[in-house]
């Protein structure tokens, strides 16, 4: 059985001047299912910032209305620790399960890291295509920022408006996880995110 050793995200898919570890007072975490205490002074908000900052894409697990999996993978910008945007095709399977069912499960990772050196940042959320013309624009605006910072092109509001054949979505994460620095097994820590402050 394969086994992911808790770490920071791989060096080489870091953005220059990210701040991967920060030492603060260790936050409380809850107990129950895969959530474990923790020893150590370890700012999980921190990692998990990283590894949402450092990576492109986050694998969505949708369902349909009687319960059928499928999991996605979307290029994305996050907005804050707790706020996701991406661009699809409502016509797409993940936007047609969201459609019915807006729960789904995410998880952010580095594919490329060394084998036993994986770290994740996993949610639960529910996501929904943007409609407000108001939401649409400040989305659009968040989306096409990380776009260009990745080399990609501009977006404005009418790229995701009929009759354009792409549309805008939003995920907003009530929970989030990460593996446990240190573990040696898969086990996972909560974390305490902000819906406020920014990811690098």
């Amino acid at each position: 059985m394969l086994q992911l050793r808790a770490s920071l995200p791989h060096p080489r898919r870091v953005d220059p001047g990210l701040t991967l570890l920060v030492l603060a007072p260790p936050a409380p975490v809850r107990r129950g299912g895969s959530v474990t205490d923790v020893s150590g002074d370890v700012d999980f908000g921190a990692i998990a910032r990283a590894i949402i900052g450092s990576n492109l894409y986050m694998v969505l697990g949708t369902a349909d209305d009687e319960g059928r999996p499928w999991v996605s993978p979307v290029y994305f910008a996050p907005e804050a620790d707790t706020s996701f945007y991406w661009v699809s095709s409502p016509e797409a399977r993940h936007s047609r399960n969201l459609a019915v069912r807006s729960e789904l499960s995410i998880v952010i990772f580095d594919s490329g890291a060394p084998i036993s050196m994986g770290q994740a940042v996993y949610m639960s959320a529910t996501a929904q295509e943007v409609a407000d013309i108001d939401e649409i624009g400040h989305g659009v605006a968040v989306f096409s920022g990380r776009s260009l910072a990745h080399g990609g092109k501009p977006w404005v509001p009418d790229d995701v408006r009929a009759p354009a054949t792409l549309r805008l979505y939003r995920a907003t994460a009530s929970e989030q996880w990460i593996l446990e620095p240190g573990a040696p097994s898969d086990r996972r820590v909560a974390v305490r995110a902000s819906r406020t402050r920014k990811v690098p």
